[in-house]
């Protein structure tokens, strides 16, 4: 069935999936959107010559990506074995190896060579690899700010609900789930879920290390609560989203109505129409087509920078 641009969704689209990463890649610099979603990807970006390195600087993150994916890697730990045998100072010294793990990996420049078998292999950090000025400073500034989300997460009252063992109380954490809205397929990880013991409320939280100034930070919680209405059957007014800014030592709790749903909904379906019009040259490893932001600030923390001419 073909859709009002003349596409045939079975056939033109079967790789698509809306995601906040993914439209997040898209609206920030549709160079990296295709480094990122097609060139490094075989089975699409068949005439892409430059897929090794594609695939090289994939792997690639920088420091606040990486804490950011530490500090998930920790929560997830801590909650699923019900904080047992995990104090703040086991799970501080774990973060910070991994981190010093990176550090040593990124100069010296081991990219190329086969990974050792580790459970979390080290990455390499941009801000080392292309040898940004005061990269090392950056990143220990980075780290203190990780450290101190996890004392939060540990110790501030303000999550001592979001900590809770009780066992009565089944909970999603930092689960891969699928969605629809409409005929829009839809993936997304939610950090924790769960019903309240004796009540109705569903508690959709999502962790940060800090303030997150993005205007449209409040849509992926928002696609989670769409997520979350099937999952748990329950309706919009029983939902409480809210954002963890461990660092901040701060919860925000987001309104969720019917009208917010719908305006989440309605830019899942405008993102996607923008996806499958530039699909084709994706597929076709027309990277000519996805125009580099030319954002400084976006480019230093790009992992693909030896890839754009412009940068």
């Amino acid at each position: 069935m073909e859709d009002l641009f003349g596409f045939d969704k079975e056939r033109d689209f079967p790789e698509i999936e809306w995601s906040y990463s993914r439209r997040g890649a898209l609206e920030q610099c549709p160079l990296k959107y295709y480094f990122q979603y097609y060139g490094g990807l075989t089975k699409l970006a068949k005439k892409e010559n430059r897929q090794e390195q594609i695939v090289l600087f994939k792997k690639f993150s920088n420091r606040f990506t990486r804490t950011g994916e530490i500090l998930h890697l920790v929560v997830r730990t801590y909650l699923k074995d019900k904080g047992n045998h995990w104090s703040l100072d086991r799970l501080q010294k774990w973060a910070g190896q991994m981190l010093k793990e990176d550090i040593d990996f990124s100069t010296q420049k081991q990219s190329g060579e086969k990974l050792n078998d580790k459970q979390y292999p080290p990455v390499v950090l941009v801000e080392l690899w292309y040898g940004h000025e005061h990269g090392n400073q950056l990143i220990d500034e980075t780290k203190a700010r990780l450290m101190d989300a996890i004392n939060l997460f540990v110790s501030s009252d303000i999550y001592s609900e979001l900590r809770s063992f009780d066992q009565q109380i089944p909970r999603v954490i930092e689960k891969k789930v699928r969605y629809q809205v409409s005929d829009i397929h839809c993936r997304a990880q939610v950090d924790l879920a769960y019903r309240e013991k004796n009540d109705s409320t569903v508690v959709i939280c999502d962790w940060k290390t800090g303030d997150n100034n993005d205007p449209e930070s409040g849509l992926q919680l928002q696609s989670y609560a769409l997520w979350a209405i099937d999952e748990f059957k329950c309706s919009p007014k029983e939902l409480k989203l809210l954002r963890a800014h461990l660092s901040e030592n701060k919860l925000k709790q987001y309104e969720v109505t019917t009208k917010t749903l719908d305006r989440a909904s309605a830019r899942i379906r405008q993102d996607m129409e923008r996806m499958r019009l530039v699909h084709t040259y994706g597929i076709e490893a027309a990277s000519e087509a996805f125009t580099p932001c030319l954002q400084p600030q976006v480019c230093r923390l790009c992992s693909f920078q030896e890839l754009c001419s412009l940068v």
